[in-house]
């Protein structure tokens, strides 16, 4: 499975929207990995992964929808990681349809 980072690199470089040293530049990594993030050789971090997307989200007219889901799947995972999100210790409650008083 490609990563959803990988996928977007790639598609902003097939659309030739930026070139890959701008990317490179922009994530602040050398093209070399730049290259091994797009060939899906080498995981993106979380940090880098949070720059592409706002950079896509500030400066794509075409991938700015990929921006958007990027940057919540990097939030979602960012909040896995540091243990704030929300787990239950039961079943959820039912919905009975009427008001609590």
């Amino acid at each position: 499975m490609i990563p959803r980072s990988a996928r977007l690199l790639g598609s902003l470089i097939a659309a030739r929207e930026f070139t890959a040293e701008e990317l490179a530049g922009q994530l602040l990594v050398p093209l070399a990995t730049l290259e091994q993030y797009v060939a899906a050789t080498m995981v993106m971090p979380l940090s880098r992964q949070m720059l592409l997307a706002k950079f896509v989200i500030a400066r794509s007219a075409s991938q700015k929808r990929a921006g958007h889901m990027l940057h919540g799947q990097v939030v979602a995972a960012l909040g896995f990681e540091n243990k704030s999100t929300t787990s239950h210790s039961g079943p959820r409650q039912t919905w009975t349809g009427r008001r609590k008083r």
